[in-house]
């Protein structure tokens, strides 16, 4: 994750975080919109190589896609009810 932008985020906000912190955040997220602990961990780039069906499974582009949406949505969803948005630029 881009150093300025946290800076950013973290003056705007009060708030220090880490990338860790961005990753345990959307893990946690899709967990929260039913998606299977094989899809976080195929969209976090982890290896469930220990998983022997793991290795079987080739998920298709469009499936990450829509698991991706899932999370976008529950976070898009919470985000816009809210006066606590921070625009960023680049």
């Amino acid at each position: 994750m881009p150093a300025k932008p946290m800076k950013a985020v973290t003056k705007a906000s009060g708030v220090e975080f880490s990338p860790h912190d961005c990753r345990r955040t959307f893990a946690t997220i899709a967990e929260a919109v039913n998606l299977p602990l094989t899809m976080i961990k195929r969209l976090m780039n982890h290896t469930t190589t220990n998983d022997v069906t793991g290795g079987y499974i080739v998920t298709e582009e469009e499936t990450l896609r829509q698991a991706v949406n899932k999370v976008a949505d529950y976070i898009q969803a919470r985000v816009t009810k809210k006066d606590n948005v921070i625009k960023l630029r680049r």
